[in-house]
């Protein structure tokens, strides 16, 4: 899933966002050819971009994951441009009734509103209000500090 290195794993095996398995395959197999430990020049290559290939054709081999890594792509390009409002945690979250959905009051007195499958997906991403323009931040990675 998206880290912190500023590639994604597109950009790892060298394909656009809109490769055929096919692509993903053959590029997967030239990446490993060309980072594997035992069959690359060292000075070249090193074993943590052989690992980052591995994981980049893992995730987008699988349609499923694919699509769950899309997503956080374009979460991520959005909160580059968005300022959030505030950055919340999962216990600032109130459940609504026995759905599973959580909500978040925006001071508009409109919601700010969660699928609990998506909080299972993501570590941190963008709710919009439903009623105005605001956004927060969910942060579900934030835990409580343990009393004792």
């Amino acid at each position: 899933m998206p880290d912190g290195r500023d590639s994604s794993h597109y950009n790892v095996l060298g394909i656009g966002k809109d490769a055929s398995l096919s692509q993903i395959t053959a590029a997967y197999r030239t990446a490993v050819l060309k980072h594997h430990p035992d069959r690359s020049n060292a000075a070249k290559s090193s074993p943590e971009e052989f690992l980052r290939a591995q994981q980049a054709y893992e995730v987008l081999r699988n349609d499923s994951l694919r699509k769950v890594y899309d997503r956080q792509l374009d979460q991520r390009r959005v909160l580059g441009h968005i300022a959030p409002s505030d950055i919340i945690r999962r216990e600032d979250l109130q459940q609504l009734g026995g759905d599973d959905v959580m909500t978040y009051s925006c001071r508009c007195g409109g919601s700010y509103i969660v699928d609990l499958a998506d909080m299972q997906l993501y570590t941190e991403f963008l709710l919009p209000c439903d009623t105005c323009s605001q956004y927060v931040c969910l942060d579900t990675s934030q835990e409580e500090p343990s009393n004792g």
